[in-house]
């Protein structure tokens, strides 16, 4: 099972968020159906920011141009100081808590799904720039727990992940080990262990969502949270980059700042059964 995959694409380069401050950021999903009988769908969601932090969201849904009740606001990212602690995913009904070190290094985490799984995880730092991360059949700290799977994890200087692979045997060494490449903190090409090779082309537009998903993680830790999907390359799997990608230009409506964040994005997508269309727009607030 993916660990977690993150809703919101992120790059650590904090920097880059120095000319423009995000203050929040509205979700809007519509669903426009072909049959004039039948009523649009649509849920609003504000994402309400704490130092610049994502904190909590704000959601209301509407049938036609009724509401469906008052805006229901959920705490879903919980600090103990700079470091996020826990996490609640409400789509999927998933909590995540983080552990950490003295030194505020993140050393474990768990998994709660609809309050019935329990996945937990151990991460071990083996280097400065090398970790395993272990899922385990008990916390991180429990001295009983036994590894059922291990993948070793490799950073470049930047906290970018550049060799990930499982250690199937427990010896330390990964094998069927994928390298990553990056240019200006964007992953441009993954060379995978049987030897193909996947390359990416970006634009100038800065991934808004980069800049809170890295205040709020921690560049590095979301990298850890996120590694298995650099391991598993699923088709789904989303990799860390500080700028939109030149083909989501081309695929969806991007209203884009002078500051290269981009404020807008309209996505559309067609459904079939019932006949419509489904609209879902992403805005952001800056100060």
């Amino acid at each position: 099972m993916i660990f977690f995959l993150a809703s919101c694409s992120s790059d650590g380069n904090s920097s880059s968020s120095s000319d423009s401050q995000i203050t929040g950021y509205e979700l809007r999903s519509k669903s426009v159906f072909e049959d004039v009988g039948t009523p649009t769908y649509e849920t609003v969601t504000i994402g309400n920011l704490q130092n610049g932090k994502l904190f909590s969201e704000t959601v209301e849904s509407f049938i036609g141009d009724m509401s469906q009740g008052n805006p229901v606001t959920t705490q879903t990212y919980f600090y103990n100081g700079d470091l996020l602690v826990s996490q609640i995913d409400r789509s999927s009904d998933r909590v995540r808590d983080f552990y950490y070190d003295a030194t505020q290094r993140m050393i474990g985490a768990k998994m709660t799904i609809q309050n019935l799984n329990v996945n937990y995880y151990r991460i071990i730092h083996v280097a400065e720039n090398v970790i395993y991360f272990e899922k385990t059949t008990l916390p991180y700290n429990d001295a009983a727990a036994t590894i059922l799977s291990r993948n070793i994890i490799e950073f470049d200087e930047n906290d970018n992940i550049i060799k990930a692979g499982r250690d199937t045997n427990l010896d330390g060494i990964a094998e069927n080990e994928n390298q990553f490449s990056y240019v200006n903190n964007n992953l441009v090409s993954i060379t995978k262990y049987d030897g193909t090779v996947q390359i990416f082309e970006y634009s100038n537009v800065i991934d808004s969502f980069l800049v809170l998903n890295d205040k709020s993680y921690g560049k590095k830790n979301l990298r850890i949270i996120e590694s298995e999907e650099y391991v598993a390359l699923s088709q789904q799997a989303k990799f860390q980059s500080k700028n939109v990608l030149s083909q989501d230009l081309l695929d969806y409506a991007y209203a884009v700042l002078g500051t290269n964040f981009y404020k807008k994005k309209t996505v559309v997508r067609s459904s079939i059964e019932p006949a419509g269309q489904n609209i879902i727009t992403t805005e952001f607030f800056f100060d």
